[in-house]
């Protein structure tokens, strides 16, 4: 090929159909609390800015609904796993959903721009959009390409692309990616669950000293070696 792409952004969407979307929406729907959404405060002050769920006290991102919805974690398992095969990673590395939670936009309110920079990666899926109601804006991360005409004539104009929503859409991508949301022109709400992912950092072995395996032992080194976790 003489045309090489080089530094592409990988960005997952995965279709729930059928039985599964309704499933892990009906379970969904039964944890989602109204009464729970607030203005979101914690990241940036913005009058026209979406609600996100909280706990009992008011304190934002503290519920971790992963852990009550066995349905949608089983499908977001999966997603991850492929995610990172896709990526070369192996399926079994470990990683932690840090994060999760429910956002809603209401009618005349959006996410202004942002990222997830303390985590690996970061997703939503989509409980309820009519498709009409703000899409999802992926912004350029190749800041000074802004206005190049290469990246005008590929469809990523404005330093964004825009991401068409539907019920029971799911997507990731990494977590210092920044992106918005346009505003919500009409009278329904969007809800989705935004989450979180921490990918556990590879082990790196160590030769283990001399005097760490008893004599006559047929343990190989590499299994009495020393774990020492990198940054």
């Amino acid at each position: 090929m003489p045309v090489h792409n080089l530094f592409p952004t990988p960005v997952y969407m995965k279709q729930a159909l059928g039985s599964t979307q309704k499933e892990i929406n009906e379970e969904l729907f039964n944890l989602y609390d109204p009464s729970s959404m607030v203005k979101n405060t914690h990241t940036y002050n913005h009058t026209s800015s979406h609600e996100v769920s909280c706990d009992e006290e008011g304190n934002m991102f503290a519920t971790n609904i992963v852990k009550q919805t066995p349905k949608f974690t089983s499908f977001l398992e999966k997603c991850i796993a492929n995610f990172l095969g896709e990526l070369g990673m192996r399926h079994h590395i470990p990683y932690a959903v840090t994060e999760s939670w429910f956002t809603r936009t209401t009618q005349g309110k959006h996410a202004p721009v942002h990222s997830h920079g303390n985590s690996d990666i970061s997703g939503v899926y989509y409980l309820q959009t009519n498709g009409a109601d703000g899409e999802l804006a992926i912004r350029n991360p190749l800041n000074n390409s802004n206005g190049n005409l290469l990246y005008f004539l590929t469809n990523m104009s404005h330093g964004e692309k825009k991401m068409p929503l539907k019920t029971g859409l799911l997507m990731m991508w990494p977590a210092t990616l920044e992106h918005s949301t346009y505003i919500n022109q009409t009278p329904t709400d969007r809800i989705s669950i935004s989450f979180n992912i921490t990918v556990s950092r590879p082990p790196f072995i160590t030769t283990p000293e001399p005097d760490e395996q008893p004599e006559g032992s047929h343990i190989l080194p590499s299994q009495k070696a020393h774990i020492v976790y990198g940054v």
